[in-house]
């Protein structure tokens, strides 16, 4: 086994590993995939007991279900081992959105703040200027919600 190695996540002060894990298979049976929640929740604490610290999700994923899934394994490992990324669906842009969608996010999660908070994919059809979307992303981050944009 060999060591991970850690850098910070932008001026975040956020200590990430080089490796993630991203969680689009816990989407349930949504998008054809076809693994059970019990087995997304261990392949989290294992990769956790090997060093990955990096755990990405997003409310597009089975409707959320994925960071119900996330959820269940930050119980199991402890919140302030993982550093948890989610992503804010590209048609929930408006800043009343945003804002709706991080709640939801946060409530799904089970946490209090969202580690890093990311634009899933601009919207093409509404093309929302990017400006209104950073105001309340920015208005999450003063909220304390979030600690870091992307």
């Amino acid at each position: 086994m060999f060591p991970l190695e850690y850098v910070e996540l932008g001026g975040s002060g956020l200590k990430v590993s080089v490796i993630g894990l991203g969680t689009w298979q816990a989407s349930g049976k949504a998008w054809g995939a076809d693994v059970e929640d019990d087995q997304i929740v261990k392949a989290i604490v294992r990769a956790h007991e090997l060093g990955v610290n990096l755990i990405d999700t997003a409310e597009a994923y089975g409707g959320g279900h994925s960071e119900e899934v996330v959820a269940r394994a930050i119980r199991e490992v402890g919140r302030d081992n993982l550093v948890v990324a989610t992503k804010v669906h590209g048609g929930h842009l408006r800043y009343n959105d945003v804002l709706k969608a991080a709640e939801h996010s946060l409530r799904r999660l089970g946490v209090r703040e969202i580690d890093l908070y990311q634009v899933h994919w601009p919207d093409p059809w509404e093309q929302v200027p990017l400006k209104h979307t950073m105001r309340a992303m920015e208005q999450l981050y003063r909220e304390g919600k979030i600690r870091a944009i992307g």
